[in-house]
């Protein structure tokens, strides 16, 4: 009987004994509670020594952030509208290739003759030879009257091209077509080539039969 006495009281006295070292380390570990609190606290307010500050390059991570991207600027498209067109009215057979090949070899003719950007040599040429006005044809009765009306960017530097590659024709001004249509941009620009004198004649036209306009009711 002592022995089942014995047997029956061994799990209250371990759970007994349990619970007495339980409580006997609450203290211990709610101190250690406290010291993790106060190390934690004291390190966020700790200060780092100068050292430490520039080798972790802490104003850089605390300033506002610049922006590292290039200033805005004009970037030009891939393929140039007027070069296109140049190499449009070049192709003969359908060989673009070829064409574009001429424009290209033009542009590094431009920049060998004048050490300059060649694109803007280009297009202030053909500029400066769009005509801004041409005049039609009229028959009235047995009487012939010229009208003139007013071109757009676009139909001026279709002229503008056409008179450029009628004045390269032949070999004068060298062998290659590249090479006399360097030439003449070059002539254009300084003034020199007939192409000028072609959109002159075509403006004084156009200003002697001003009067076949007809006026527009108000």
């Amino acid at each position: 009987m002592l022995r089942t006495l014995s047997t029956s009281l061994r799990p209250s006295l371990r759970q007994a004994a349990l619970a007495t070292r339980t409580l006997s380390s609450l203290p211990s570990q709610a101190q250690n509670v406290s010291e993790n609190y106060r190390i934690l606290e004291d390190t966020q307010n700790a200060k780092p020594d100068d050292d430490m500050a520039e080798l972790l390059n802490l104003d850089s991570l605390t300033a506002p952030k610049e922006s590292k991207q290039p200033p805005l600027m004009n970037i030009p498209p891939q393929e140039d509208p007027l070069l296109h067109f140049l190499a449009s009215r070049i192709m003969q057979n359908g060989h673009r290739a070829r064409a574009s090949r001429i424009v290209s070899r033009t542009l590094l003719n431009i920049h060998a003759y004048t050490r300059a950007p060649p694109l803007p040599i280009l297009r202030q040429a053909i500029f400066a030879a769009a005509p801004a006005v041409r005049c039609l044809n009229h028959r009235h009765a047995t009487k012939q009257v010229l009208k003139p009306i007013a071109l757009s960017e676009k139909q001026g530097i279709w002229y503008a091209v056409k008179w450029l590659l009628e004045e390269c024709k032949g070999r004068q001004g060298g062998p290659q077509l590249e090479e006399r249509l360097a030439r003449e941009i070059i002539k254009i620009i300084k003034g020199e080539s007939a192409i000028l004198e072609k959109k002159a004649r075509v403006h004084k036209e156009a200003m002697l039969n001003r009067g076949n306009v007809p006026r527009t009711q108000k």
